[in-house]
């Protein structure tokens, strides 16, 4: 033990004098100092991948998905899939290894998607593939400033070349990343589907009790900081003493809201007409009721679109649920596709 704290303060000195000694900081190098010295679970969970061409006809093979650790010297395009709450990532998770998030990744997160045709698409469209993993009971904010470091570090000398598809959680994150600091010049789009701009009642507290074993179970899977952050902002006074006050300042954020665009299911309270594959979903829309229809069964379409946004672009992609809307219905796949600049 003694010589693992010999081993790790070595370390700490030399990259202190690395870093003095540079005359010009670059931040690639300064990004990965700073993996290097944490040793938090949400630093360690915030890592971002890239695709091998192979990985089309071998969609599990971890082999084929490599950390980004260089700068972008290509103006070819790219799409980063950030994907949404992860109802087991926990606030003392452990430290995870380059092979726990490629499985994360590959066998877990984005297994459905890569089963189809859909990364052929991607490669026809002359796009490279990345994927950006966190840890979701960290804040939106904290991973938001996570997610914007990553990209400042490898893609900041582009100019709009990279397109962002976050999920549900991920488009709150990827849109507190195009806030944070100047406007990136390297984003071009970032299209987010059913993602809970003004929240979900499922995680409000005050929505919780009134659902009894539902709500005991939502009060589970959102009992973390990531999970405050998606309670409802009650921006319509319909949950007597709910409030976010993050989402309330995120969303005041509305000069980049044109770099957007936001997909949404449109089930009503009784999922009539539902074509997706996860029927599992249509509880949540029962106990939803009318007040929240048009939703997917977790966010209600006016917290997809942020009511009052200025985005690009808002499309109803269908009777789906959430977490269909994750690519694994064929619909938002090729509505995807088609809105790739």
């Amino acid at each position: 033990m003694i010589r693992f704290y010999g081993y790790i303060l070595i370390a700490v000195l030399f990259l202190q004098c690395s870093l003095i000694t540079k005359k010009k900081k670059d931040p690639v190098q300064n990004y990965l100092a700073a993996i290097v010295l944490s040793q938090s679970a949400p630093d360690s969970y915030a890592k971002l991948y890239i695709a091998s061409s192979l990985l089309a006809s071998n969609s599990t093979n971890t082999n084929y998905l490599t950390q980004v650790s260089t700068a972008s010297n290509t103006a070819k395009k790219k799409l980063i899939l950030i994907h949404g709450w992860q109802y087991n990532d926990r606030d003392n998770a452990a430290i995870p290894t380059d092979s726990d998030l490629k499985k994360r990744i590959l066998t877990d997160i984005w297994k459905d998607v890569l089963a189809t045709d859909f990364y052929s698409g991607v490669l026809l469209k002359s796009y490279d593939l990345y994927f950006f993993t966190y840890l979701t009971s960290s804040t939106v904010d904290s991973n938001g400033k996570r997610l914007r470091n990553t990209l400042d570090a490898f893609f900041s000398a582009e100019s709009g070349t990279v397109t962002i598809f976050g999920h549900s959680m991920g488009g709150l994150i990827s849109k507190a990343a195009l806030n944070e600091s100047s406007k990136p010049s390297y984003i071009s789009r970032i299209i987010t589907a059913g993602t809970p701009f003004h929240g979900s009642p499922w995680a409000s507290p005050a929505y919780q009790k009134s659902k009894s074993f539902l709500g005991d179970v939502a009060t589970f899977m959102t009992g973390t900081n990531g999970g405050k952050d998606l309670a409802w902002d009650n921006y319509d006074s319909s949950i007597t003493g709910a409030s976010n006050t993050y989402l309330n300042t995120l969303n005041a954020k509305k000069d980049r809201d044109s770099l957007i665009y936001a997909y949404y299911g449109s089930l009503d309270s009784s999922g009539t007409g539902f074509s997706g594959s996860d029927s599992s979903m249509l509880v949540g829309c029962a106990s939803l009721g009318t007040v929240y229809a048009p939703s997917d069964c977790i966010v209600p379409q006016t917290s997809a679109i942020s009511v009052g946004n200025s985005f690009a672009k808002t499309l109803d992609v269908g009777k789906l649920s959430h977490t269909d809307l994750n690519l694994r219905s064929g619909t938002v796949r090729n509505y995807l596709l088609t809105d790739l600049p």
